[in-house]
Formats: C-alpha cells, structure tokens, sequence
C-alpha cells in the first residue's frame, strides 16, 4: 500500500516568492529560474495530458519551458509529486510520482486576475488551435498584411 501524497510541497530546489512564482535552482549550476503562476498552470496541465495519453503533438503544443522545468522539478527524487517526462522528438514519456494539486502549485491567495484568461474555456480552445495551425502552416497575420500592404502599393 502506497503512502498517500503530502498535502503540502515540500521541494528541496524551490522557492515560492509572495507573488505566486516558483523559483527553481539548478543543483548543477546554481542558476535559479523563474517560473509564474500562468506557465505553473500550462505545465500542470499539459501533465495531466501526457498522464491520460491525450496529449497529441499535431493538435496541441507543449508549453514554452516545460522541459526545463521537469528536469529541474525531477531533481529532487524525493518529492512525492513528479512532472511527466516527455521527449518530443520521439513522443516516448515517463510518468514517475503522483501528479501535482493545482491548489498545491498555485495556492489560494495569489492573484489570479493576472492568471485567468477573459475567454471561455471553449474561446481558449479555438484560439489556442487556430494559432497552432498558423504556426503550423507558417502563415502569420504580419505575413498576410505585409502581402497585403505591396498588393495595394501595386495599385
């Protein structure tokens, strides 16, 4: 039978600043990185993804820094939570730990109004798809305006 999960975090490479941020030190280097509560709650999500198998790189992205952040998280194995894993190159991923809280990562208290977004979690979705494809395709709206602004210049 397996010990349940703390209900507190308790991380040897982690400082929580007032403002909700985590600041991880790197035990390698000693450089300490900065992460807010915003990229906290992509990388808690994008776990929960990999984690159920729903992650699906021609659809979605992984977020800016995730990579960085579980190694640096995965540092100390003794932290009963743990971020998946993920290689990108092959898609192969390695789940160890339990998957973190949320309200763990960050907790009530900090300003969320800098968090949330303003759309709905329907809006976030297709914003969030359209930009993928727009990426994908390599097309940009300063692509098209550029294109459009020597069309009308031709006039």
């Amino acid at each position: 039978m397996s010990a349940a999960a703390p209900s507190t975090l308790v991380h040897q490479h982690i400082t929580r600043l007032p403002n909700g941020d985590l600041v991880l030190r790197d035990r390698t280097t000693s450089v300490s990185h900065l992460f807010t509560p915003a990229q906290l709650l992509l990388f808690a999500a994008f776990d929960r993804d990999v984690r159920a198998g729903t992650f699906d790189p021609t659809t979605a992205v992984i977020p800016g820094g995730y990579e960085l952040f579980q190694d640096l998280w995965s540092a100390d194995a003794d932290c009963a939570y743990q971020f998946a894993f993920y290689d990108a190159a092959d898609g192969t991923h390695l789940v160890a730990g339990a998957s973190i809280p949320v309200d763990l990562l960050v907790p009530d208290g900090i300003d969320m109004a800098r968090v949330r977004s303003r759309y709905t979690p329907r809006q976030e979705d297709i914003l969030y798809r359209v930009r993928f494809l727009r990426l994908r395709s390599g097309s940009s709206v300063s692509k098209s305006s550029k294109q459009r602004k020597e069309r009308n210049a031709s006039w």
